[in-house]
């Protein structure tokens, strides 16, 4: 369950255009490049928007060459940061209002739990199994649903309530 005591709600405040990605490791299942394909959308239609992804690369030389091809050749190299792994997901967490979740294989996500006990807006693919464990309001099946998403967020009390009520640590043990 996610610890409640340990993820507080957000007391820092942005501009409201920033997304978080927590990936752990960028590999395949977990579609960062699919999260990049719908930030690159989201940039596009207004410059404020940045990216935060927590998460290091696949091993290999290619996977990080491609990364920042698609960044550049995309045009939002100034806008994206990569984060290396932190003990921290508490802080992490402050920085951003949105949290993208592209994963196609999952189970229950702590990082969208954790996000969520923060009071921040998941926007999550609805992968395999989803249905049984994640709010409809939550999901998306397309990169448009995705990107719909984005601008429209109830309250950071709804989103931590929803976690309290399903996934709290007290409900959990």
């Amino acid at each position: 369950g996610v610890n409640l005591d340990k993820f507080t709600l957000k007391t820092s405040q942005t501009d409201g255009f920033q997304i978080g990605m927590s990936l752990g490791d960028m590999w395949w299942y977990k579609n960062h490049m699919g999260g990049l394909d719908i930030f690159t959308q989201l940039a596009r239609t207004d410059q404020r928007w940045r990216l935060h992804i927590r998460g290091n690369h696949e091993g290999g030389d290619y996977n990080p060459l491609m990364y920042q091809y698609y960044l550049k050749s995309r045009g939002i190299e100034d806008k994206v940061n990569l984060y290396p792994w932190t003990d921290d997901m508490n802080g992490w967490y402050e920085r951003i209002d949105y949290l993208l979740h592209p994963g196609m294989k999952e189970a229950f996500c702590y990082e969208v739990g954790e996000a969520m006990a923060k009071g921040i807006k998941p926007i999550v693919n609805d992968f395999f199994g989803s249905e049984a464990i994640l709010p409809e309001w939550a999901k998306y099946q397309t990169h448009d649903q995705a990107i719909a998403m984005f601008g429209i967020r109830k309250s950071p009390e709804s989103y931590r309530n929803w976690i309290q009520e399903h996934y709290s640590l007290a409900i959990i043990l």
